[in-house]
């Protein structure tokens, strides 16, 4: 079957801590239905490491939140409003805590180790690096939690919340995509792939 093209309308935000594998996901699922892809980093880190004032950033939520298809990787809490809104699908990836702080660890020595330009070309620094993992390890229970929380919310409605938590969720997550997911019967959000 045909990758989904963007006229189908397909939204899909993709949420987790750091180091879960969001952007890797949301890269896959981009190219495999043809949608545009937005990483919420770039548009909340501007050149030098300056972070975006919440108006602004809020404002470029909204903008492509409100285009017609998308898959968005990041769940800034400024950014939640706006996507929770406009998402017809929610995916949610939750590798155990030692998986996604194990994968943080290799990327953001990747990053360090070969200078990589990230967004607005930024680099990673030791200083960045040792923030990022601090951050990580004590905000990981909270973001589960409020992710949790979230699709609780979202199951509620039309909105298809789906969780990955290993390799083959994901390869089956991507699989949907490519042939097109099927609409939900009951209209409520569905958990698991």
């Amino acid at each position: 079957m045909p990758p989904v093209e963007p006229t189908a309308g397909r939204r899909i935000w993709v949420i987790g801590v750091a180091g879960a594998g969001k952007t890797r996901l949301a890269r896959d699922l981009s190219s495999a239905g043809t949608l545009p892809y937005h990483e919420l980093d770039a548009s909340f880190w501007g050149p030098g490491w300056r972070r975006a004032g919440e108006a602004d950033f809020v404002r470029e939520v909204a903008a492509i939140a409100a285009g017609g298809s998308w898959v968005v990787d990041g769940q800034y809490t400024a950014a939640h409003r706006a996507l929770a809104a406009a998402a017809d699908t929610v995916i949610w990836v939750d590798p155990p805590r030692r998986t996604a702080l194990a994968r943080l660890l290799r990327r953001t020595a990747y990053d360090l180790f070969h200078r990589t330009r990230l967004y607005h070309g930024n680099r990673q620094t030791v200083w960045k690096a040792v923030g990022l993992l601090l951050w990580a390890l004590r905000s990981h229970s909270r973001v589960r939690r409020r992710n949790a929380a979230l699709l609780r919310r979202l199951s509620a409605t039309d909105t298809r919340c789906l969780t990955v938590r290993d390799a083959a969720d994901r390869a089956r997550v991507v699989a949907l995509l490519h042939h097109g997911f099927p609409p939900s019967p009951d209209r409520r959000g569905r958990s698991g792939p």
